[in-house]
């Protein structure tokens, strides 16, 4: 059975977003890796692929922005890149 961590994701530094933008999630995955691609703004996770502007999210240039923590393990409730909670900054 594999084991799912859960992450917190908080975008630091100087990323350029603002209102109507998410600043951290938590999501169940294998790896900080993992978690660190994903989008949290979408009913389901995707992996983010490209350069263009995600608008709510970083592009993938600037994944180096992002702080990815492990905070605990996942039971066996939780799916592999399910998001658990959302910060997102209304405007």
């Amino acid at each position: 059975m594999t084991e799912y961590k859960i992450y917190r994701v908080t975008v630091s530094g100087n990323s350029g977003l603002g209102y109507d933008s998410y600043s951290e999630f938590m999501i169940v995955a294998k790896s900080e890796d993992e978690a660190r691609n994903m989008h949290p703004g979408t009913e389901l996770p995707i992996p983010i692929i490209s350069d263009r502007s995600h608008n709510a999210w970083v592009r993938i240039d600037q994944l180096h922005l992002l702080k990815v923590e492990e905070i605990g393990i996942a039971d066996e409730n939780h799916q592999q890149t399910e998001v658990l909670t959302t910060s997102f900054h209304a405007g």
